[in-house]
């Protein structure tokens, strides 16, 4: 007995068209950089893919880590802190910068530590994710267990407070204030929360 055959799709995204492609953009000089030692401003000019040229601004950061810390009594590990852009305190995923000779696991066992006391037994990767299409700074996600005290270590520039909170509480906690989009991205690669 004969069957009838569909036709095969790709798979993947469909072809990007050629002026997209990213051999197809390419820089023709840079215009100039900030001072700033912690937002570096780049502006270049390109060459896009139809031969026309535009200008880009862009940061350029280093990655950073976020952790999602859980004792063994299931509870989340959080820290707040003032953020004065925002004009607010925020609770969020303990995590910062990836220093230049740090892994990014290494990074977020040292900002677990410094900024709360606790050290990770066990870290998992969780994932990674760009912060924003105008920025070099991707933050690696990780999940910390078997929590050991640790030393904190008070940066003078910060004041952190730090929370426990059951998983459920937690994380209600961090949907409830939705200004931070890592937090949320934390969450769901944890898979202790799906978009509706």
């Amino acid at each position: 007995m004969a069957t009838a055959t569909s036709p095969r799709r790709p798979v993947g995204p469909p072809p990007l068209p050629g002026d997209l492609e990213p051999s197809a953009i390419g820089l023709v000089r840079r215009l100039g950089r900030s001072a700033h030692p912690y937002l570096p401003l780049r502006r270049d000019e390109v060459r896009l893919g139809d031969g026309n040229h535009a200008e880009r601004e862009w940061l350029e950061l280093p990655a950073a880590a976020a952790v999602l810390a859980l004792t063994d009594a299931r509870e989340m590990v959080l820290v707040r802190e003032y953020r004065y852009a925002l004009g607010r305190a925020l609770w969020s995923l303990p995590g910062g910068r990836v220093g230049a000779a740090e892994t990014p696991e290494a990074a977020g066992a040292r900002e677990l530590e410094e900024e709360t006391g606790y050290r990770p037994g066990r870290m998992t990767d969780l994932g990674a994710l760009s912060v924003s299409p105008w920025s070099t700074e991707v933050i690696h996600y990780f999940r910390a267990d078997e929590l050991s005290p640790g030393q904190r270590k008070d940066d003078p520039t910060e004041v952190i407070q730090v929370g426990l909170f059951p998983v459920g509480a937690a994380v209600r906690l961090l949907l409830e204030d939705r200004t931070l989009a890592s937090n949320i991205a934390g969450l769901a690669l944890a898979g202790l929360w799906t978009p509706r």
